[in-house]
C-alpha cells in the first residue's frame, strides 16, 4: 500500500490521475453492467409474454414431480387458479391420468431422452382436449434436474383424423354392405345361368371359351383351354362356315343355324359384348332344336295326312257307290256267254276297281276325326294271331320270321287300326330285304312307354328319302301307292303314340311307342 504523504507532489499528481482513470473504468464497466441488467430483465419479461401467450403449454417440474412454472395457458385452460406452484398432476388430475403422467415422467428424467407423446384431457370448460406433448430433462447451473414440457393443442387434427377414420370405416361397411349384395347377385345371376337349359358360353376374338353354363358343359363337355373350334368339332383350324363374329363385326345381334357333329340342328343366337376389363367377347346362347324340327316335321306330314283324310271323307263314298254299281255290272256281263272270250278283260277290270276300292279305304284311315275304339290289349296277343298270315307272306319270299314279344303292359289301341299299322310296316319290311333275311317283330317295356319294333335286314335308307318318309304318295316302289306308311302315321296319332326309326347299311328298325296308360307304372303292369 502507498504512503501518499511520503510522496513527491507530482508523484502524488501522477497517482491522482490514475485513481481518477480507473474510477473512469469503473464507471464505464458500472454502466456496461446496467446495460446488460436492463436487456437481460428486457429479455426475462419478453420471454415471460411469450409463455404467457403461447396457446401452447409450456411447464417445469422438480424432480419430485412439482410444478415449479405453469404459462397462462396451462392454468387457464386446466388449473383455473393462480396457486398452483409446488402442486403436483395429483392435485389437477384424476388419479389415473396422474399415475400415467408421473410414470412418464420418472421414464424421461432416468433416459434423460425427449419423449413426445399424444395425450387426452378433458378442460376446465368440459371439452375435449388432445395435446401432442414433448417433455426434456433440464439441468440448471447448480446441477439441478427438472422436467420441462411443452403441450401443442392438436385438438382439430385428431378430430378430425377420427372424423375422417369413422367416414372411412362407415365407407367401408358401405362399400362391404354393396360388395356383399354384388357377390350375392352375381351368385343368383350364375345360378339363374346354370338352371337354364340353353346353352350359353363367351367366345373371344382368338376362338376361346371363357365362360360355359351348365347346360353347354353337358352338351359339349369342358374345353379345357382348346379353342371352340377343336372343342366342339374335332377341327385343328376354324370352321370355313363359323358366323360368330358377325355380331362383332355389326355391333347387332346374329341368328344363325349349325349342325354338330352329331347331326343335331342347334339353333345359335349371338350378340356383341363388352367384358368388364374392356375385352371385346360374343355371347353366344344355343338351343338343341332337333327335336323341335321333328315334331314340326311330323305336324307337318300330318297336316298333310288330315287334308288328305278330310278329302277321302268327303268324296270316298260319292266314289264307292258307283264303282260298286259298275263292280255289279261287270260281272254280270262277264257271266254272259257272249262275253266269255273277254272274260279276262272283265277279271282285269274288276281287279283295278278292287285296288281303287282299297286305295280309297287307305285314304278314308287317315282322316283325324276317325271313330277309334281304345281298349286296353296285349301288344303280343295282336302278333301272335297275325303271325300266321305273316309267316305265309314271308314263306314266298324266303325270308325268315322272328318273334321277340316281352309281355309288356296292355296300352289302349283299336285293334283293327293296329292290326293294320302291323301289316303295312312288315309289309315295308319285307319288301325292302333281300331272300333269306330276317325280319324281327318285337315288343318291350321302356321307361314310360310300351314299344312295337320292327326291324328288317335291308339296306337301309337313303338320306334323300328319310326326309320324305310318311309323306302321302311318296313312295319308293314301283307299284306303291305311297299311302301305306302315311297311313301308319295317321293310325299312330289317333293313338298319341309316336312313330320313329334307325337306319343303317345293316337294316332299318322302326319303333312305335305307346304311353302307358294312366292306371300304369314303368314297372308295373
Amino acid at each position: 500500500m502507498l504512503n501518499y504523504q511520503q510522496l513527491s507532489k507530482e508523484d502524488l499528481i501522477g497517482e491522482l490521475v490514475k485513481l481518477h482513470q480507473r474510477v473512469d473504468q469503473l464507471k464505464s464497466a458500472l454502466n456496461n453492467e446496467k446495460a446488460k441488467s436492463k436487456v437481460i430483465l428486457d429479455n426475462a419479461e419478453f420471454l415471460q409474454a411469450l409463455m404467457n401467450h403461447n396457446p401452447c403449454l409450456v411447464f417445469l417440474k422438480d424432480e419430485a414431480g412439482r410444478y415449479i412454472y405453469l404459462n397462462e395457458t396451462y392454468e387457464k385452460r386446466f388449473v383455473g387458479s393462480k396457486d398452483w406452484y409446488g402442486k403436483t398432476d395429483f392435485d389437477f388430475w384424476s388419479e389415473e391420468s396422474a399415475q400415467l403422467f408421473q410414470a412418464n415422467d420418472e421414464f424421461i428424467l432416468k433416459s434423460g431422452q425427449v419423449y413426445h407423446h399424444m395425450e387426452d384431457s378433458t378442460g376446465l370448460d368440459g371439452n375435449r382436449y388432445c395435446w401432442l406433448c414433448y417433455k426434456f430433462p433440464y439441468i440448471d447451473s447448480n446441477n439441478r434436474k427438472y422436467l420441462a414440457g411443452i403441450g401443442i393443442d392438436a385438438t382439430r387434427w385428431v378430430l378430425a383424423e377420427e372424423e375422417v377414420r369413422r367416414s372411412r370405416n362407415y365407407l367401408e361397411e358401405i362399400v362391404a354392405e354393396r360388395t356383399s349384395e354384388l357377390s350375392l347377385e352375381r351368385q343368383r345371376l350364375f345360378d339363374v345361368l346354370e338352371t337354364l337349359d340353353v346353352n350359353i358360353c363367351l367366345l373371344t376374338t382368338d376362338y376361346q371359351i371363357t365362360f360355359t353354363n351348365r347346360a353347354y358343359r353337358e352338351r359339349f363337355g369342358e374345353s379345357n383351354g382348346r379353342p371352340c373350334y377343336e372343342y366342339v368339332f374335332g377341327l385343328d383350324k376354324p370352321c370355313t362356315s363359323c358366323q360368330c363374329f358377325q355380331a362383332l363385326e355389326t355391333g347387332q345381334p346374329h341368328h344363325w343355324l349349325f349342325s354338330a357333329p352329331d347331326g343335331s340342328i342347334i339353333d345359335v343366337h349371338d350378340y356383341p359384348f363388352t367384358d368388364a376389363d374392356g375385352k371385346s367377347l360374343i355371347l353366344k346362347m344355343n338351343t338343341d332344336i332337333t327335336e323341335r324340327r321333328k315334331m314340326e316335321t311330323e305336324l307337318a306330314r300330318l297336316d298333310r295326312l288330315n287334308l288328305i283324310g278330310e278329302m277321302a271323307a268327303s268324296i270316298g263314298h260319292e266314289i264307292r257307290n258307283p264303282m260298286t254299281s259298275v263292280r255289279g255290272f261287270l260281272q254280270l256281263l262277264g257271266s254272259k256267254k257272249e262275253y266269255q272270250n273277254d272274260s279276262s278283260y272283265f277279271d282285269l277290270m274288276i281287279e283295278e276297281l278292287d285296288r281303287a276300292n282299297s286305295i280309297i279305304t287307305e285314304y278314308l284311315s287317315m282322316a283325324k276325326d276317325k271313330t277309334v275304339d281304345l281298349q286296353p290289349k296285349s301288344l303280343d296277343y295282336l302278333v301272335t294271331n297275325l303271325y300266321p298270315i305273316i309267316k305265309s307272306d314271308a314263306n314266298l319270299r324266303e325270308i325268315n320270321i322272328h318273334l321277340d314279344l316281352n309281355n309288356p303292359p296292355e296300352p289302349l289301341i283299336d285293334v283293327n287300326e293296329i292290326r293294320q299299322l302291323i301289316m303295312n310296316m312288315v309289309h315295308n319290311g319285307m319288301e325292302a330285304m333281300s331272300d333269306q333275311g330276317t325280319l324281327t317283330i318285337g315288343t318291350m317295356l321302356e321307361e314310360e312307354h310300351v314299344l312295337l319294333y320292327i326291324k328288317d335286314e335291308g339296306h337301309g335308307l337313303k338320306p334323300d328319302v328319310i326326309g320324305k318318309l310318311g309323306t302321302p304318295f311318296f313312295t319308293t316302289k314301283a307299284n306303291g301307292t305311297g299311302l301305306g306308311l302315311a297311313v301308319c302315321y295317321s293310325i299312330a296319332a289317333r293313338h298319341k303314340a309316336k312313330i320313329d326309326f334307325e337306319t343303317g347299311s345293316s337294316g332299318t328298325t322302326f319303333y312305335v311307342r305307346f304311353p302307358l296308360r294312366s292306371d300304369q307304372t314303368a314297372v308295373g303292369k
